[in-house]
């Protein structure tokens, strides 16, 4: 029985802080303080940004990625695709939807790079992406 108190007390504890990452699965995390960006073509790239509540945004946008962190935000969220993600054993899966339609991402965490089947609800239509973690300048947490 005292066992199991330390245990729930000690998870109890983890919850007071909101970390900058998800905690490593199997040598895995997904970062949270910057976006996800993958190149679609000459000009445009996709952008994807995890909250530790479980939260997942993604949009698509001409800009940099450092342009991007800036309006690219919960509080935005209605200017872009948001919805919620699991994570585990380096596996991760998302949907997000919105306006403009409705995504399913899955596939592998591998370092700082997600490697991603993206299936577009709307046409049905499925491509590989691949995501290289670009980290915010000054991470939003750090920001008064």
């Amino acid at each position: 029985m005292r066992i199991f108190v330390l245990i729930f007390v000690a998870a109890l504890a983890s919850l007071t802080f909101l970390p900058s990452a998800t905690p490593p699965v199997g040598g895995c995390k997904i970062e949270m303080e910057g976006v996800y960006h993958s190149s679609l073509d000459s000009v445009t790239s996709a952008y994807l940004r995890f909250y530790s509540d479980g939260t997942v945004l993604h949009t698509t946008s001409i800009e940099k990625p450092q342009e991007v962190i800036k309006f690219f935000t919960k509080e935005n969220a209605k200017q872009v695709l948001k919805g919620d993600y699991s994570f585990g054993k380096c596996y991760l899966t998302c949907s997000v939807y919105g306006k403009t339609g409705k995504m399913k991402f899955s596939g592998r965490v591998k370092g700082d790079s997600l490697f991603l089947q993206a299936k577009n609800s709307r046409d049905g239509t499925s491509t590989q992406l691949a995501f290289v973690f670009v980290e915010e300048a000054i991470p939003s947490s750090k920001k008064k």
